[in-house]
């Protein structure tokens, strides 16, 4: 779906540009009009020159300048539509002739002057001095060219102009979008450094992280081995005092028993003691000698075990 959308992009685009183009390139090479001279009419004597002036645009046109006889008087000059015909007061055209000035050509119409000449020879000296300002294509009098090479001319003429234009475009969009490639390029190579980076900085934050957990286990296991030590060693002690104390109740017992009392009286006086002092505690049998001996043994195996792996 997406191809199909980026297609129909393409295309559109393509399209635009294209009419666009075509617009600028026939705005800028089609003439506004054309000014057709025609053959020589010889009416009582007098010889007239007809040129026909086309206005193919939607404006008036007007400046264009063309060149006759220096006796002609340029309001004796007939024309089909009205115009505004005036002579200019600075003529450089020398060799027996002068510069006039026409304005007032009608939009999409076709107006016809005769210029009066005394002579044939006069012919020579009417020409059209700016026609490529006023944008005219001018039609040579006497001179017949083929339509198919007139329309191929223009054709080719287009199409060098459109070619140009088009490669101009192409080129800048081109260079644009070989930019635009480069930058995100850039941009592409310095993300993958920074998430390369950020991966590198995670990587060794998880690997501190780890190391301190492992020195936090090592570090609990060394408390609680202490503390199992520490344990270990009291409940020894304890268990020696109360074998001790066990000791000195049965020697005590039997100078008891010697002096003549009988058990109970021993106990009584055995009882008031521990009740004066409050041991009550020494009459349990809280001391579990095996359990000694398993923690003793679980101790030697983790001091083993860390020499091991030293």
């Amino acid at each position: 779906m997406k191809k199909l959308a980026d297609t129909i992009i393409t295309v559109v685009i393509t399209f635009l540009i294209s009419l666009v183009l075509t617009t600028i390139t026939n705005y800028i090479t089609q003439d506004s009009g054309e000014a057709e001279f025609g053959t020589p009419i010889k009416v009582e004597e007098k010889y007239y020159v007809p040129i026909v002036f086309s206005n193919y645009s939607d404006r008036i046109i007007g400046n264009l300048i063309i060149s006759i006889p220096e006796e002609l008087d340029s309001s004796v000059i007939p024309s089909s539509k009205p115009i505004n015909v005036s002579n200019l007061l600075t003529n450089v055209g020398g060799n027996g002739s002068k510069n006039i000035r026409l304005d007032g050509f009608e939009p999409k119409t076709a107006t016809q002057i005769l210029i009066p000449i005394s002579s044939i020879d006069q012919v020579e000296k009417i020409r059209f001095i700016n026609p490529e300002e006023v944008r005219f294509l001018v039609i040579e009098k006497n001179i017949v060219e083929s339509p198919i090479k007139s329309s191929f001319s223009r054709v080719l003429s287009n199409s060098i102009f459109t070619s140009l234009v088009y490669g101009i475009v192409i080129f800048w969009a081109l260079s644009t979008i070989e930019k635009d490639k480069t930058e995100r390029d850039e941009k592409i190579k310095e993300l993958r450094e920074d998430i390369k980076s950020s991966e590198e900085k995670q990587q060794k934050a998880n690997d501190d992280l780890m190391k301190q957990l492992e020195d936090d286990d090592k570090q609990i296991k060394k408390i609680k081995e202490t503390a199992q030590r520490i344990k270990l060693s009291l409940i020894a002690r304890i268990s020696d005092y109360a074998k001790e104390l066990e000791f000195w109740r049965d020697t005590i017992r039997k100078i008891l028993y010697e002096s003549g009392k009988d058990k109970r009286s021993v106990e009584m006086i055995i009882d008031t003691v521990t009740s004066s002092l409050k041991t009550y505690g020494t009459q349990e049998k809280f001391f579990d000698f095996n359990a000694i001996e398993v923690m003793a043994r679980q101790l030697r195996e983790a001091e083993n075990k860390d020499t091991t792996k030293g």
